[in-house]
């Protein structure tokens, strides 16, 4: 058994288009975005906070976590908080 694995299932999904909707560098302005397209997944890459305090962190996140879409990815941007 070394070296080995053993899966006892597996599954593939198939879907002809995915819709990523991107956003970065919203620097502590995200709630100015309004009527954001329809997506399968949204991206935030980064620099949502203009100063760096918790409480930006806080209520980004917040605000993030409540959007509409089903796949939610944030990466963590070189000058955010």
């Amino acid at each position: 058994m070394h070296g080995k694995i053993h899966l006892s299932s597996t599954f593939v999904i198939k879907k002809e288009n995915m819709n990523i909707l991107h956003l970065s560098d919203t620097h502590n302005c995200h709630h100015q975005l309004r009527d954001l397209p329809d997506a399968d997944v949204v991206v935030h890459s980064g620099d949502f906070c203009m100063v760096g305090t918790e409480n930006e962190a806080i209520e980004f996140m917040n605000w993030f976590c409540d959007l509409p879409y089903k796949h939610k990815i944030f990466i963590y941007g070189n000058t955010s908080c």
